[in-house]
C-alpha cells in the first residue's frame, strides 16, 4: 500500500540529539564543504556533488513518517535533472522519491509523445523543481518552472512508483492552445486528463505554492492570489492590477518584483517579497483580504515592526505559528535568518551560531534556503551550501541533518 502523507503542526518529530554548545566534538556540529564531505552525514545521493545550480528549495515535514520532503536540483536551468528527495529526521538518510540526478539515479517516469516531427518526447520531468508539498493520500504535489519563458507545472508523483502525472499548466500564449495545432498545450494534454476548466488565465506563478488538503494556491508576482481545484477549476481569490487598483478582495495591493517563498499558516497565506517591497504580505484564503505583516524600509516611519533588520526574500521562508523564519539578504556575507513576531511584526536577526553554522563566512545570501518549520518545535531546517542544518533561533544551535 502506498504511504500517505500528513502534516500535523500538534505532532512533534525525533531529530538527532545534538547541543552543539554542550557537546561540540559531536560530528554534525563540524560542517564541512569540500568534495570528501558530500554524503558524509546520512546515507543516499547527496545534495551536492560538485556540478552546476545544485539547490535544494522549499519543503515539508511529515510528522508521521518523521520525514522531510524537499525538492532537489542538480543540474542547470534548462535540463531534466532534479528530483524529489525523503529525509529520515531521525538519521538524515536521503531516498530518491521521484526524478533524475544523473544517468544512473533514478526513479519514477512522466510521459511519452511523439511529436508533429515523428520525434519521441519525455514530459513531466522534474528538472527545476522549486517546491514540494503534500498532495491526495500516497501521493505529493511538486511545482516544476524552468524560467520566465517557460511554462509553469504543478505535477502530481505517486509515492509508491516514483510516476509522475500533470495536473496544471499555465497559458503563455493564445497561439499554444489552438486545437489546429497538434502541438499545441491542449492537444498535449488532452491524453493527461488536464481540462481547460483549470488552465487558468495567462499569468505566471511565482516558484512556490501551499496546499490545504483540498485545493492548491498559487501566487503572481503583480496579480494576486489564485485558487486551483485540481480538474475542476482555477479563480482568484484576490486580485488587483498594475497600476494598483484592486479588483478582488481587500487591503494592500502588493507590487512585488521578487518572491520565491509562501507559508500556509490557517487561513492566511504569507508571502516574502523585494527588493522595493523587502516585506512578509499575508492573503487570506477564504476573504482575500491583504495585509503587511512585516516591512523593512529605508525611512523608519514607513517600517510595520520594529527593529532595523532586513525581512529577507531572496531565500525561502516558513512559519511554525509562533514565528516566521526567513534567509539573509542579498549582500551579507555570512549565514544569518530574520525572526518575524506575526503579532507584532518585529524583525530579529540571529547572526552567531554554535555548531555546523558557526562563524561561516563566504557564503551568498542565495544559497541559504529556509526549507521548512518543524512541528512541534523551535526549531527550523534550512539549506545552506550542500547539506541541510537544523536550527534553533532561540539558543543559536545548529548542526548538519544530512549532507
Amino acid at each position: 500500500m502506498a504511504p500517505k502523507i500528513a502534516v500535523s503542526a500538534a505532532q512533534s518529530v525525533r531529530l538527532p540529539d545534538v547541543d552543539c554548545a554542550r557537546t561540540p566534538q559531536n560530528a554534525r556540529c563540524s560542517f564541512k564543504t569540500n568534495a570528501e564531505a558530500f554524503g558524509s552525514v546520512g546515507t543516499g545521493w547527496p545534495f551536492k556533488t560538485g556540478g552546476l545550480g545544485e539547490e535544494v528549495y522549499g519543503g515539508f515535514v511529515s510528522a508521521r513518517e518523521n520525514a522531510l520532503y524537499v525538492p532537489s536540483e542538480v543540474g542547470v536551468q534548462d535540463d531534466r535533472l532534479g528530483g524529489i528527495i525523503k529525509v529520515d529526521l531521525a538519521t538524515g538518510n536521503r531516498t530518491l522519491i521521484s526524478g533524475q540526478l544523473d544517468a544512473t539515479e533514478s526513479r519514477g517516469q512522466g510521459a511519452t509523445w511523439t511529436n508533429p516531427r515523428g520525434e519521441r518526447v519525455t514530459l513531466y520531468d522534474l528538472g527545476r523543481v522549486r517546491a514540494v508539498r503534500p498532495g491526495p493520500s500516497g501521493s505529493l504535489y511538486a511545482l516544476v518552472d524552468k524560467g520566465s519563458t517557460a511554462r509553469s507545472e504543478i505535477l502530481q508523483v505517486d509515492l509508491a512508483t516514483g510516476n509522475r502525472r500533470i495536473i496544471w499548466a499555465n497559458r503563455l500564449a493564445d497561439d499554444a492552445m489552438a486545437e489546429s495545432n497538434p502541438a499545441s498545450l491542449k492537444a498535449l494534454e488532452a491524453r493527461t486528463g488536464v481540462k481547460p476548466a483549470t488552465l487558468c488565465e495567462r499569468v505566471k506563478p511565482i516558484s512556490s505554492f501551499e496546499t490545504d488538503g483540498q485545493n492548491i494556491y498559487l501566487v503572481t508576482e503583480n496579480d494576486g492570489l489564485l485558487r486551483l481545484r485540481p480538474g475542476v477549476s482555477c479563480e482568484w481569490v484576490s486580485r488587483y492590477d498594475r497600476s494598483g487598483q484592486s479588483l478582488l478582495g481587500s487591503g494592500p495591493v502588493f507590487s512585488i518584483q521578487t518572491i520565491n517563498s509562501t507559508a500556509l499558516i490557517g487561513d492566511w497565506l504569507t508571502v516574502a517579497g523585494g527588493p522595493n517591497t523587502n516585506a512578509l504580505f499575508a492573503f487570506n484564503v477564504k476573504t482575500g483580504e491583504r495585509k503587511i505583516i512585516s516591512r523593512h524600509d529605508r525611512l523608519p516611519a514607513k517600517r510595520i515592526g520594529k527593529n532595523d533588520v532586513y525581512v529577507g526574500y531572496r531565500g525561502a521562508h516558513a512559519g511554525n505559528g509562533k514565528v516566521y523564519a526567513t534567509t539573509g539578504f542579498i549582500g551579507f556575507d555570512s549565514f544569518f535568518v530574520t525572526i518575524i513576531d506575526p503579532k507584532t511584526g518585529d524583525r530579529t536577526a540571529v547572526e552567531r551560531w554554535t555548531g555546523s553554522l558557526s562563524g561561516w563566512a563566504g557564503g551568498r545570501s542565495s544559497d541559504m534556503q529556509v526549507v521548512s518549520a518543524l512541528p512541534g518545535r523551535d526549531e527550523f531546517i534550512v539549506y545552506f551550501n550542500g547539506a541541510l542544518h537544523v536550527i534553533n533561533p532561540k539558543t543559536a544551535n545548529s548542526y548538519v541533518l544530512s549532507q
